[in-house]
C-alpha cells in the first residue's frame, strides 16, 4: 500500500498550522503598524496645512489671539479639501510673541496641534509670522 500514515498527516497539519499562525501574526502586526503610520502622517500633514492657512491671517488678527489656545474649525479653514473627514481630528492654535526682546514686537510664534480622535496621535507644527 502506498500513501501517508496517520502520524505523517498529523505532523504535516501541525507544521502547517504553526506556519499559518506565524504568517497571520506578522500580517496583523504589519497592518496595525501601517494604520498607525498613516494616522501619524495624516495628523502631521493636517497640522502643516492648518499652519499654512493660519499664516495667511493678518498680523493684527493673530496678535489678538496671543495667550489663548483656541480650537480651529478644520472644515472651514480647509474649505477646499472635500476629501478630509474633519470629525476624526481636533486642532488647536496657540499664538505667542517671540521670546527674544528684539523680535517680540515684530514676530509671532504660531503653534498648531492636531490630535486624531481614534488613537489620540498628536502632531505639533510651529511657524512664525512677521509684522
Amino acid at each position: 500500500m502506498e500513501g501517508f500514515t496517520l502520524i505523517e498527516v498529523l505532523v504535516s497539519i501541525v507544521l502547517l498550522s504553526i506556519v499559518l499562525t506565524i504568517a497571520g501574526t506578522f500580517l496583523t502586526t504589519s497592518y496595525e503598524n501601517t494604520k498607525i503610520s498613516t494616522n501619524n502622517f495624516s495628523t502631521l500633514q493636517l497640522s502643516k496645512s492648518l499652519l499654512n492657512e493660519t499664516k495667511k491671517l493678518s498680523f493684527t488678527d493673530l496678535e489678538r489671539k496671543i495667550g489663548n489656545k483656541e480650537e480651529i474649525d478644520i472644515k472651514s479653514t480647509l474649505a477646499g479639501n472635500e476629501d478630509l473627514d474633519s470629525s476624526k481630528y481636533k486642532a488647536f492654535l496657540e499664538v505667542s510673541r517671540h521670546p527674544s526682546p528684539t523680535l517680540s514686537n515684530r514676530l509671532l510664534v504660531l503653534k498648531v496641534t492636531v490630535t486624531a480622535a481614534v488613537d489620540s496621535e498628536k502632531s505639533v507644527t510651529e511657524g512664525y509670522v512677521r509684522k
